[in-house]
């Protein structure tokens, strides 16, 4: 028997993290380094993740991140096509 294997393109939308990351934090009055002090990185880690900019980085950080805001990870990954 054969194995078949299916890739499936998923797309991180940090943009819309970065967004829903200082809504949160703005809503809940948190500065960057008490959100980095939850998450376990340091306050510039915060800063460069809801900047927007960085579309790649340690997924332990933006976990970290989710976690002391409260944020569902899962919500900002998109199922791209089946192929």
């Amino acid at each position: 028997m054969a194995t078949k294997f299916t890739h499936i393109d998923v797309i991180f939308s940090h943009a819309r993290f970065a967004a829903d990351a200082r809504a949160k934090m703005a809503i809940e009055n948190y500065t960057a380094e008490e959100v980095a002090v939850f998450a376990g990185c340091s306050d510039t880690t915060v800063k460069v993740l809801i900047s927007a900019h960085q579309k790649n980085f340690e997924m332990k950080n933006y976990i970290g991140v989710c976690n002391a805001l409260d944020l569902n990870p899962a919500d900002y990954f998109e199922l791209g096509e089946w192929s």
